[in-house]
């Protein structure tokens, strides 16, 4: 019986897909094993809309094949500019409904914090 599962053993180790580390090193092997993601850096930022003194930026970017809910608060308080950056769940199939979203959202969180956003 320690034989079969020996060999078994030996045998899902050999058809598993094979990851050389060559000269990118230990981050080509994560990179290999766990798949690359879009960067939020690809993200198109929508023009600024300004909402109770705040300035609020969309950036929803490509995630699954949809739009992932992204983007910025921003004010002046006491001189220096202060960012909130968000982050929601909600997903769009086109960019125009995920940013129509994300200001929604954006404006949600002002009246809900104001400036209660930027205390650290």
């Amino acid at each position: 019986m320690c034989g079969f599962l020996e060999r078994e053993t030996a045998n899902l180790l050999d058809s598993r897909p094979k990851v050389a580390i060559s000269e990118g090193g230990v981050m080509s092997f994560w990179s290999a094993l766990f798949g690359r993601r879009e960067a939020a850096a690809t993200a198109k930022v929508s023009d600024p809309v300004e909402y109770k003194g705040f300035i609020i930026c969309a950036a929803p970017y490509k995630n699954n094949g949809g739009y992932q809910t992204a983007g910025t608060i921003e004010r002046d308080v006491g001189g220096v500019r202060k960012q909130h950056r968000f982050i929601r769940a909600d997903s769009y199939a086109s960019y125009d409904d995920a940013v129509s979203f994300t200001l929604n959202k954006a404006r949600q969180i002002v009246d809900l914090q104001g400036e209660r956003m930027f205390n650290e």
